[in-house]
């Protein structure tokens, strides 16, 4: 919801920070068109407290994932496909019953990356996801409410119904099952 057709071919930040800054001009948005990787992924995380990500293909979110665990911050993980939505929060360093990260949601074959560009995407339910990411992080930062962690809200765009089910923590995760015995 942030895109519009003036942006076709400029960089996502760029356009994003734009947006973002007529819709609040009082918010310090910081552009960061770098490519992240996993030299470039420490650096982008440092100073962070929370991360989420909309990412569009299944190589980043792993990756994403990856920095997330290594860096021990929550990840507010969110993905729109044809008319469907889901959003998750996965704290493994938190410990406890709801410790996964999204490999364990995921793991390595989580679905095809050219799903959106085949098939397309709603734009308004990118608005929908979006929003209760945002209400997501909010409520974590501010420790209010039942957050989502451990569990994946579910949007059916076409029936209009939201499933949250459980995200069990997978004892053999080579993501996050060991780094954070150690």
């Amino acid at each position: 919801m942030l895109f519009a057709d003036r942006d076709v071919g400029a960089l996502k930040v760029e356009a994003g920070a734009r947006a973002l800054t007529a819709l609040n001009p009082h918010c310090e948005i910081e552009p960061r068109p770098i490519r992240l990787d996993a030299e470039t992924g420490e650096a982008l995380l440092a100073g962070v407290d929370l991360v989420l990500d909309g990412s569009d293909n299944f190589a980043t979110r792993h990756r994403v994932n990856r920095l997330c665990v290594a860096a021990r911050r929550p990840l507010i993980a969110g993905a729109v496909g044809r008319f469907d939505g889901q959003i998750g929060l996965f704290a493994p360093h938190q410990g406890g019953d709801d410790a996964a990260c999204y490999h364990c949601f995921a793991g390595e074959a989580a679905g095809e990356d050219d799903v959106c560009a085949r098939e397309g995407v709603i734009g308004a339910l990118t608005g929908v996801i979006g929003a209760m990411m945002a209400l997501e992080a909010i409520k974590w930062i501010a420790g209010a409410g039942a957050s989502l962690r451990g569990h994946l809200l579910v949007f059916d765009g076409l029936n209009a119904q939201w499933r949250r089910l459980r995200v069990l923590a997978d004892p053999l995760c080579p993501v996050c099952a060991a780094p954070l015995q150690e």
